[in-house]
Protein backbone atom coordinates (compact mmCIF):
# COMPACT_ATOMS: atom_id res chain seq x y z
CA UNK A 1 0.00 0.00 0.00
CA UNK A 2 3.06 2.25 0.24
CA UNK A 3 2.71 2.85 -3.50
CA UNK A 4 -0.15 5.29 -2.86
CA UNK A 5 2.06 7.35 -0.55
CA UNK A 6 4.73 7.46 -3.26
CA UNK A 7 2.09 8.69 -5.72
CA UNK A 8 1.26 11.57 -3.35
CA UNK A 9 4.97 12.47 -3.12
CA UNK A 10 5.23 12.49 -6.92
CA UNK A 11 2.10 14.66 -7.20
CA UNK A 12 3.50 17.09 -4.60
CA UNK A 13 6.75 17.41 -6.55
CA UNK A 14 5.03 18.34 -9.82
CA UNK A 15 5.62 22.05 -10.37
CA UNK A 16 7.69 22.45 -7.21
CA UNK A 17 10.10 25.41 -7.06
CA UNK A 18 12.89 26.02 -4.57
CA UNK A 19 15.40 28.67 -3.50
CA UNK A 20 18.93 28.23 -2.16
CA UNK A 21 18.52 27.26 1.52
CA UNK A 22 21.73 29.10 2.44
CA UNK A 23 20.76 32.42 0.86
CA UNK A 24 18.76 35.18 2.51
CA UNK A 25 16.16 35.10 -0.27
CA UNK A 26 12.74 33.84 0.88
CA UNK A 27 9.39 33.42 -0.79
CA UNK A 28 7.04 36.23 0.19
CA UNK A 29 3.77 34.69 -1.05
CA UNK A 30 4.10 31.33 0.70
CA UNK A 31 0.96 31.96 2.78
CA UNK A 32 -1.22 33.23 -0.04
CA UNK A 33 -4.54 31.49 -0.65
CA UNK A 34 -3.14 29.72 -3.71
CA UNK A 35 -0.01 28.43 -1.93
CA UNK A 36 -1.85 27.50 1.26
CA UNK A 37 -4.43 25.55 -0.78
CA UNK A 38 -1.62 23.58 -2.42
CA UNK A 39 -0.09 22.77 0.95
CA UNK A 40 -3.43 21.74 2.45
CA UNK A 41 -4.01 19.69 -0.68
CA UNK A 42 -0.96 17.56 0.11
CA UNK A 43 -2.18 16.76 3.58
CA UNK A 44 -5.82 16.10 2.73
CA UNK A 45 -4.57 13.57 0.15
CA UNK A 46 -2.38 11.99 2.83
CA UNK A 47 -5.41 11.75 5.14
CA UNK A 48 -7.56 10.28 2.36
CA UNK A 49 -5.01 7.58 1.56
CA UNK A 50 -4.28 6.93 5.24
CA UNK A 51 -7.95 6.36 6.07
CA UNK A 52 -8.45 4.15 3.05
CA UNK A 53 -5.33 2.01 3.52
CA UNK A 54 -5.88 1.54 7.24
CA UNK A 55 -9.57 0.73 7.17
CA UNK A 56 -10.39 -1.77 9.94
CA UNK A 57 -10.08 -5.37 8.88
CA UNK A 58 -8.46 -4.61 5.53
CA UNK A 59 -4.82 -3.69 5.92
CA UNK A 60 -2.27 -6.52 6.10
CA UNK A 61 0.40 -5.55 8.63
CA UNK A 62 2.47 -8.58 7.67
CA UNK A 63 2.96 -7.09 4.23
CA UNK A 64 6.24 -6.03 2.61
CA UNK A 65 9.02 -4.10 4.32
CA UNK A 66 8.02 -0.97 2.40
CA UNK A 67 4.44 -1.29 3.64
CA UNK A 68 5.71 -1.55 7.21
CA UNK A 69 7.88 1.53 6.72
CA UNK A 70 4.90 3.39 5.29
CA UNK A 71 2.85 2.45 8.35
CA UNK A 72 5.58 3.76 10.67
CA UNK A 73 5.77 7.04 8.74
CA UNK A 74 2.01 7.39 8.51
CA UNK A 75 1.29 6.61 12.16
CA UNK A 76 4.33 8.06 13.92
CA UNK A 77 6.02 10.71 11.79
CA UNK A 78 2.94 12.30 10.19
CA UNK A 79 -0.04 10.85 12.05
CA UNK A 80 -2.28 13.44 13.65
CA UNK A 81 0.13 16.15 12.51
CA UNK A 82 -1.52 15.88 9.08
CA UNK A 83 -4.25 18.29 10.27
CA UNK A 84 -1.72 20.82 11.54
CA UNK A 85 -1.80 22.78 8.27
CA UNK A 86 -5.62 22.91 8.36
CA UNK A 87 -5.72 24.47 11.82
CA UNK A 88 -2.81 26.82 11.12
CA UNK A 89 -4.19 28.22 7.88
CA UNK A 90 -7.67 28.52 9.40
CA UNK A 91 -6.23 30.69 12.17
CA UNK A 92 -3.97 32.56 9.77
CA UNK A 93 -6.83 33.20 7.34
CA UNK A 94 -9.15 34.44 10.07
CA UNK A 95 -6.51 36.86 11.36
CA UNK A 96 -5.75 38.06 7.84
CA UNK A 97 -9.43 38.80 7.22
CA UNK A 98 -9.84 40.57 10.56
CA UNK A 99 -6.79 42.76 9.91
CA UNK A 100 -8.07 43.59 6.43
CA UNK A 101 -11.80 44.05 7.10
CA UNK A 102 -11.89 44.83 10.83
CA UNK A 103 -14.99 44.55 13.00
CA UNK A 104 -17.26 44.00 10.01
CA UNK A 105 -15.62 40.65 9.39
CA UNK A 106 -15.90 39.72 13.08
CA UNK A 107 -19.63 40.52 12.96
CA UNK A 108 -20.05 38.24 9.95
CA UNK A 109 -18.27 35.25 11.52
CA UNK A 110 -21.35 33.59 13.12
CA UNK A 111 -23.03 33.55 9.70
CA UNK A 112 -20.26 33.29 7.11
CA UNK A 113 -18.00 30.98 9.10
CA UNK A 114 -19.97 29.07 11.73
CA UNK A 115 -23.43 28.79 10.17
CA UNK A 116 -22.09 28.11 6.68
CA UNK A 117 -19.87 25.31 7.99
CA UNK A 118 -22.77 23.92 10.05
CA UNK A 119 -25.09 23.92 7.02
CA UNK A 120 -22.51 22.13 4.85
CA UNK A 121 -21.86 19.58 7.58
CA UNK A 122 -25.59 19.11 8.13
CA UNK A 123 -26.04 18.38 4.43
CA UNK A 124 -23.26 15.80 4.57
CA UNK A 125 -24.87 14.20 7.64
CA UNK A 126 -28.19 13.92 5.79
CA UNK A 127 -26.50 12.23 2.82
CA UNK A 128 -24.52 9.89 5.07
CA UNK A 129 -27.60 8.88 7.07
CA UNK A 130 -29.52 8.27 3.83
CA UNK A 131 -26.76 5.97 2.56
CA UNK A 132 -26.78 4.11 5.89
CA UNK A 133 -30.55 3.67 5.67
CA UNK A 134 -30.35 2.34 2.10
CA UNK A 135 -27.60 -0.14 3.05
CA UNK A 136 -29.52 -1.34 6.11
CA UNK A 137 -32.69 -1.77 4.02
CA UNK A 138 -30.91 -3.71 1.26
CA UNK A 139 -29.03 -5.96 3.68
CA UNK A 140 -32.05 -6.23 6.01
CA UNK A 141 -30.07 -5.02 8.99
CA UNK A 142 -30.94 -2.72 11.83
CA UNK A 143 -30.05 0.90 11.07
CA UNK A 144 -27.71 0.94 14.08
CA UNK A 145 -25.82 -2.02 12.65
CA UNK A 146 -24.72 0.21 9.79
CA UNK A 147 -24.62 3.62 11.46
CA UNK A 148 -22.40 3.83 14.53
CA UNK A 149 -22.94 7.24 16.14
CA UNK A 150 -19.78 6.98 18.26
CA UNK A 151 -17.66 6.19 15.21
CA UNK A 152 -19.36 8.92 13.17
CA UNK A 153 -18.64 11.64 15.75
CA UNK A 154 -15.06 10.42 16.12
CA UNK A 155 -14.57 10.41 12.35
CA UNK A 156 -15.76 14.01 12.02
CA UNK A 157 -14.06 15.44 15.13
CA UNK A 158 -12.22 18.12 13.13
CA UNK A 159 -15.50 19.81 12.11
CA UNK A 160 -16.67 20.07 15.71
CA UNK A 161 -13.26 21.33 16.83
CA UNK A 162 -13.00 24.07 14.20
CA UNK A 163 -16.57 25.24 14.90
CA UNK A 164 -15.74 25.69 18.58
CA UNK A 165 -12.52 27.55 17.69
CA UNK A 166 -14.45 29.89 15.37
CA UNK A 167 -16.88 30.69 18.18
CA UNK A 168 -14.07 31.34 20.67
CA UNK A 169 -12.44 33.66 18.13
CA UNK A 170 -15.68 35.51 17.48
CA UNK A 171 -16.32 36.27 21.14
CA UNK A 172 -12.68 37.19 21.82
CA UNK A 173 -12.56 39.74 18.99
CA UNK A 174 -16.11 40.93 19.66
CA UNK A 175 -15.42 41.71 23.31
CA UNK A 176 -11.84 43.00 23.09
CA UNK A 177 -10.60 45.88 20.94
CA UNK A 178 -6.87 45.11 20.67
CA UNK A 179 -5.91 42.25 18.39
CA UNK A 180 -3.07 41.11 20.63
CA UNK A 181 -5.44 40.82 23.59
CA UNK A 182 -7.99 38.93 21.50
CA UNK A 183 -5.43 36.45 20.18
CA UNK A 184 -4.02 35.93 23.68
CA UNK A 185 -7.56 35.27 24.93
CA UNK A 186 -8.15 32.69 22.20
CA UNK A 187 -4.86 31.03 23.14
CA UNK A 188 -5.67 30.95 26.87
CA UNK A 189 -9.22 29.64 26.33
CA UNK A 190 -7.89 26.99 23.94
CA UNK A 191 -5.30 25.84 26.46
CA UNK A 192 -8.04 25.68 29.14
CA UNK A 193 -10.19 23.66 26.75
CA UNK A 194 -7.30 21.26 26.15
CA UNK A 195 -6.85 20.75 29.88
CA UNK A 196 -10.56 19.98 30.32
CA UNK A 197 -10.70 17.75 27.22
CA UNK A 198 -7.66 15.82 28.48
CA UNK A 199 -9.87 14.23 31.14
CA UNK A 200 -13.02 13.57 29.11
CA UNK A 201 -12.17 13.11 25.42
CA UNK A 202 -9.92 11.01 23.25
CA UNK A 203 -6.52 12.56 22.57
CA UNK A 204 -7.09 13.19 18.88
CA UNK A 205 -9.97 15.56 19.70
CA UNK A 206 -7.70 18.19 21.22
CA UNK A 207 -3.99 17.48 20.68
CA UNK A 208 -3.70 19.71 17.58
CA UNK A 209 -6.18 22.54 18.28
CA UNK A 210 -3.47 24.74 19.80
CA UNK A 211 -2.14 25.16 16.25
CA UNK A 212 -5.15 27.31 15.34
CA UNK A 213 -4.11 29.91 17.92
CA UNK A 214 -0.55 29.78 16.61
CA UNK A 215 -1.95 30.63 13.17
CA UNK A 216 -3.57 33.76 14.62
CA UNK A 217 -0.40 34.64 16.50
CA UNK A 218 1.86 34.05 13.50
CA UNK A 219 -0.18 36.42 11.32
CA UNK A 220 0.19 39.17 13.92
CA UNK A 221 3.98 38.93 13.90
CA UNK A 222 4.55 37.64 10.36
CA UNK A 223 6.60 40.63 9.18
CA UNK A 224 8.92 40.42 12.20
CA UNK A 225 9.41 36.68 11.70
CA UNK A 226 10.19 37.25 8.02
CA UNK A 227 12.76 39.95 8.85
CA UNK A 228 14.35 37.69 11.45
CA UNK A 229 14.72 34.77 9.03
CA UNK A 230 16.23 36.97 6.33
CA UNK A 231 19.31 37.77 8.40
CA UNK A 232 22.47 35.79 7.74
CA UNK A 233 22.30 32.06 8.60
CA UNK A 234 19.23 32.45 10.81
CA UNK A 235 16.97 30.54 8.45
CA UNK A 236 19.20 27.50 8.13
CA UNK A 237 19.88 27.56 11.89
CA UNK A 238 16.14 27.68 12.68
CA UNK A 239 15.44 24.86 10.22
CA UNK A 240 18.17 22.64 11.69
CA UNK A 241 16.95 23.21 15.25
CA UNK A 242 13.37 22.48 14.22
CA UNK A 243 14.35 19.29 12.40
CA UNK A 244 16.40 18.05 15.36
CA UNK A 245 13.50 18.66 17.77
CA UNK A 246 11.04 17.04 15.36
CA UNK A 247 13.25 13.98 14.89
CA UNK A 248 13.99 13.63 18.62
CA UNK A 249 10.39 13.91 19.75
CA UNK A 250 9.16 11.61 16.97
CA UNK A 251 11.72 9.00 18.00
CA UNK A 252 10.63 9.21 21.65
CA UNK A 253 7.00 8.96 20.56
CA UNK A 254 7.79 5.93 18.41
CA UNK A 255 9.55 4.33 21.40
CA UNK A 256 6.28 4.73 23.35
CA UNK A 257 7.31 7.70 25.50
CA UNK A 258 3.88 9.12 24.76
CA UNK A 259 3.59 11.95 27.23
CA UNK A 260 1.05 14.54 26.14
CA UNK A 261 3.57 17.39 26.34
CA UNK A 262 5.84 15.50 23.95
CA UNK A 263 2.94 15.08 21.55
CA UNK A 264 2.29 18.84 21.63
CA UNK A 265 5.97 19.56 20.98
CA UNK A 266 5.85 17.07 18.12
CA UNK A 267 2.91 18.86 16.47
CA UNK A 268 4.36 22.34 17.01
CA UNK A 269 7.81 21.38 15.72
CA UNK A 270 6.14 19.73 12.73
CA UNK A 271 4.35 23.02 12.03
CA UNK A 272 7.51 25.10 12.40
CA UNK A 273 9.43 22.78 10.08
CA UNK A 274 6.61 22.93 7.55
CA UNK A 275 6.46 26.73 7.66
CA UNK A 276 10.22 27.07 7.33
CA UNK A 277 10.19 24.78 4.30
CA UNK A 278 7.54 26.95 2.61
CA UNK A 279 9.88 29.96 2.80
CA UNK A 280 12.24 28.13 0.47
CA UNK A 281 10.05 25.63 -1.37
CA UNK A 282 6.75 26.31 -3.10
CA UNK A 283 4.23 23.64 -4.11
CA UNK A 284 1.71 24.32 -6.84
CA UNK A 285 -0.14 22.20 -9.37
CA UNK A 286 -3.71 21.55 -10.46
CA UNK A 287 -4.19 18.41 -8.34
CA UNK A 288 -3.00 20.09 -5.13
CA UNK A 289 -5.07 23.21 -5.84
CA UNK A 290 -8.16 21.08 -6.39
CA UNK A 291 -7.57 19.05 -3.23
CA UNK A 292 -6.95 22.12 -1.08
CA UNK A 293 -9.92 24.01 -2.48
CA UNK A 294 -12.23 21.04 -1.82
CA UNK A 295 -10.66 20.16 1.54
CA UNK A 296 -13.90 20.03 3.56
CA UNK A 297 -15.79 17.87 1.09
CA UNK A 298 -12.87 15.47 0.58
CA UNK A 299 -12.39 15.20 4.34
CA UNK A 300 -16.01 14.24 5.08
CA UNK A 301 -17.24 12.59 1.88
CA UNK A 302 -14.47 9.98 1.77
CA UNK A 303 -16.47 8.13 4.45
CA UNK A 304 -19.33 7.40 2.04
CA UNK A 305 -17.52 5.15 -0.49
CA UNK A 306 -15.67 3.51 2.42
CA UNK A 307 -18.97 2.78 4.15
CA UNK A 308 -20.47 1.25 0.99
CA UNK A 309 -17.42 -0.89 0.22
CA UNK A 310 -17.13 -2.02 3.84
CA UNK A 311 -20.64 -3.44 3.50
CA UNK A 312 -20.18 -5.21 0.16
CA UNK A 313 -16.96 -7.06 0.92
CA UNK A 314 -14.40 -4.90 -0.90
CA UNK A 315 -11.85 -5.09 1.93
CA UNK A 316 -10.45 -8.25 0.40
CA UNK A 317 -9.37 -6.12 -2.58
CA UNK A 318 -7.30 -3.40 -0.83
CA UNK A 319 -5.82 -1.72 -3.91
CA UNK A 320 -9.18 -1.55 -5.66
CA UNK A 321 -10.71 -0.33 -2.39
CA UNK A 322 -8.32 2.64 -2.25
CA UNK A 323 -8.66 3.51 -5.95
CA UNK A 324 -12.47 3.44 -5.84
CA UNK A 325 -12.46 5.49 -2.63
CA UNK A 326 -10.34 8.21 -4.26
CA UNK A 327 -12.31 8.29 -7.55
CA UNK A 328 -15.75 8.28 -5.93
CA UNK A 329 -14.68 10.87 -3.33
CA UNK A 330 -13.51 13.23 -6.09
CA UNK A 331 -16.79 12.85 -8.00
CA UNK A 332 -18.86 13.33 -4.84
CA UNK A 333 -16.91 16.40 -3.73
CA UNK A 334 -17.37 18.11 -7.12
CA UNK A 335 -21.13 17.51 -6.96
CA UNK A 336 -21.34 18.40 -3.27
CA UNK A 337 -19.43 21.67 -3.63
CA UNK A 338 -21.46 22.63 -6.69
CA UNK A 339 -24.68 22.18 -4.70
CA UNK A 340 -23.39 23.92 -1.57
CA UNK A 341 -22.11 26.78 -3.74
CA UNK A 342 -25.62 27.31 -5.09
CA UNK A 343 -27.05 27.00 -1.58
CA UNK A 344 -24.55 29.53 -0.21
CA UNK A 345 -25.63 32.09 -2.81
CA UNK A 346 -29.20 31.71 -1.61
CA UNK A 347 -28.50 31.73 2.12
CA UNK A 348 -25.40 33.84 2.63
CA UNK A 349 -25.19 36.54 -0.03
CA UNK A 350 -24.90 40.04 1.37
CA UNK A 351 -28.03 41.31 -0.40
CA UNK A 352 -30.22 38.59 1.08
CA UNK A 353 -28.80 39.09 4.57
CA UNK A 354 -29.35 42.84 4.34
CA UNK A 355 -32.95 42.38 3.18
CA UNK A 356 -33.68 40.01 6.02
CA UNK A 357 -32.28 42.50 8.53
CA UNK A 358 -34.49 45.37 7.28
Amino acid sequence: MYIFFIVIIIIALIGVKAKNPFSSELYTDNFSLKKSNALKGIFVLIILISHATHSDGMYNFDASLFDKLYTVVDKNVIGQSSVVSFFFFSGYGIMYSIEKKGKEYVKSMPTKRCLKLAVHFGLFCAIFLAVCYIISAIKKLRFTDVFDITWFISATWYIFAILVLYLITYFAFKLLSKHTHSVLTVLIVTVAAIVIAYFILYEYWYDTIIIYSLGLLFKLYESRIFSFLQKKNRYIFALCISLVIQASVTFLYYMHFRLFILLEIKHISFLITLLLITYKVTFDNVILQFSGKHLFSIYVLQRIPMLVMDNIGFKQYPYLYVIITVVVTVVLCVLFDYCTGKLDKILFTRDRINKENV
